[in-house]
């Protein structure tokens, strides 16, 4: 399975706490090299594309939940306001 992107070291985040991802979606993604809020935040359409490919049952949820949006508004959470979300 390719890895989408790569997390800084101090960031696994609770990836469960996205709208629509559950613990069987967040190992899904973890195998991927996601576990970070921020990953998903800043997902291209091929990432959203790659990952929607590994998800057996509903590949279209990630858009339809708009797990974009939930990761921003728990990365601000967790990290601040002020925190970039992007390097």
């Amino acid at each position: 399975m390719t890895k989408l992107g790569i997390p800084a070291a101090t960031q696994k985040d609770d990836l469960k706490l996205i709208f629509g991802v559950g613990p069987l979606l967040e190992k899904t993604l973890k195998k991927l090299g996601i576990q970070s809020f921020r990953q998903i935040a800043n997902f291209t359409k091929a990432d959203i594309a790659r990952a929607a490919a590994a998800i057996d049952t509903f590949p279209d949820r990630i858009e339809r939940d708009d797990w974009k949006g939930g990761a921003r508004a728990e990365f601000k959470k967790k990290y601040g306001s002020k925190a970039k979300l992007r390097d």
